[in-house]
């Protein structure tokens, strides 16, 4: 594995990890399946912009990511 490599694996698990945090889904106290109530007709029909996410990672990338943490435990500190 050449450095190259290295930087790209470290690039990734980086990646992999913020959207691995990006979720807090479950911060509210009371959660329900209905969407949220807009009260402004202006913006109940989807005259806002719209909140993009990125893309939950795959398991495959999930265990590439661990493998580059288990990598930074073996860095002398």
């Amino acid at each position: 594995m050449d450095m190259a490599e290295v930087i790209t694996r470290l690039n990734e698990a980086a990646s992999v990890l913020r959207r691995l945090l990006e979720g807090n889904r479950y911060e509210r106290p009371f959660l329900t399946s209905w969407p949220d109530y807009r009260p402004d007709p202006n913006t109940a029909y989807g005259y806002e912009d719209v909140e993009v996410k990125p893309p939950i990672p795959s398991p495959a990338a999930i265990q590439r990511m661990e493998e580059v943490l288990d990598w930074l435990q073996l860095v002398p500190v």
